[in-house]
This record gives structure tokens, sequence and C-alpha cells, in this order.
């Protein structure tokens, strides 16, 4: 294997599509094209896409929506248990990575396997952009206010920020309970894969 593509096909962006993925097994299998697995992106990440690829015996590891079910399932139950750990560090260095049987759909009829990654380096930069974006806005905020213009907080920051009190009167609060969950989730992302990949396989299979 030369890890050079066969074919290729356009597909619309971040929709989600079953049919794309049969298409692209139906034409490789015309011209003899053996199959082992699939490697599929979360716009895949379909029960009916699932059920193609378990249906042609296919290997797979499928990325899961980052605010999917099975991936917040995954974060509550086992992020503590590869945030910053060393001793669940992956052959790459950087990401660390735990395995654990989930639902990949909350109509799936069974559990399955997942894996649970952790970046360390995506979740400081990720926090750090977070950070800086609230710390701006507030700053930006205050000057409004002490100008004595008028002030709102961006949709985005809502969960962050509020502004309470009239007039000149006017403060802005920072919820740190709500930027601690969510700086607590950064860095993470999940696949649901098939029985005997294991996170290193599942990491280096979505790498290539």
């Amino acid at each position: 294997a030369t890890g050079r593509p066969a074919t290729y096909f356009p597909c619309s962006g971040s929709v989600p599509d079953s049919q794309s993925f049969e298409k692209i097994y139906v034409f490789l299998r015309s011209f003899h094209v053996e199959i082992e697995g699939a490697v599929l992106d979360s716009r895949f990440a379909l029960p009916e896409v699932l059920s193609l690829v378990r249906d042609r015996g296919l290997k797979y590891v499928i990325a899961l929506p980052g605010g999917s079910p099975a991936h917040l399932q995954m974060l509550k139950e086992h992020a503590d248990e590869i945030r910053w750990r060393s001793g669940c560090l992956l052959d790459d260095g950087t990401v660390s990575g735990t395995a654990a049987a989930i639902k990949p759909f909350s109509e799936s009829p069974a559990e399955s396997p997942a894996c649970l990654f952790f970046d360390g380096e995506a979740a400081s930069r990720e926090s750090l952009e977070l950070i800086r974006k609230i710390q701006s806005e507030k700053r930006r905020i205050q000057r409004a206010i002490a100008s004595g213009e008028e002030a709102s907080v961006p949709g985005d920051l809502r969960n962050y920020l509020s502004i309470d009190g009239e007039g000149s009167g006017r403060t802005v609060s920072l919820d740190s309970t709500a930027l601690d969950e969510s700086l607590s989730s950064k860095g993470f992302f999940s696949m649901a894969v098939s029985d005997g990949i294991s996170p290193s396989d599942a990491l280096r299979l979505c790498r290539m």
C-alpha cells in the first residue's frame, strides 16, 4: 500500500449524509477494490452509516460530534482519567486516551467500543483563546459603561458574562463556575471504533 487515495468524491460540507458513504463503497467494490475498513469524520456519525459499515463487516473509526450524547457521556465518565495524566499518553506522546463501552447513539440497541482522547496542546490553546476573548469583551463593556454608552454581551459569551444594574451603576460579572466547566472540556474528542481497535490504533488511523 502506498497510502495514496484510490479515488475521491466531493461531498457537501457539514451535511449529514449516509448515501455518500454507500456511494463510495459501491463504487470501489465495482472495481473489485478490497475494503478493510472505514475512517470517517463526524459528518458520517449517523446510526444508518454505522449499520452500513457493520453490515459489510468493515472495521471502523468514526469521529463523534463534540455535542453528541456519546461524547458527553465519555467526557463525564472518563475525562478525569486522562486529563494531564502521563500514564495515559499514547504513542505520539502529546495525546492521552482511554477506551470504554457506550451506546454510540441513543437509539443503539447495545454498547460498543469508543475512545476518548485528550490533546493537551489543543486544550491549552483553546482555553487561552476563550479566556482572552472573555477578558477582552469584559474590558470593552466596562469602557462602554464608563462612557455612558449602551453595552451588551455577545450571544456566544452570555454563559460567562452578564451586566447587572442600570445606568452608570452597571457592572460586569463573570460566572467563573461556567467558565471553569467550559475550560475543563477543552482538548477532548471521541471516536466510535470497532472491536480490537485501541486508542493508539484509532489515533493513528484518523491521522493517516
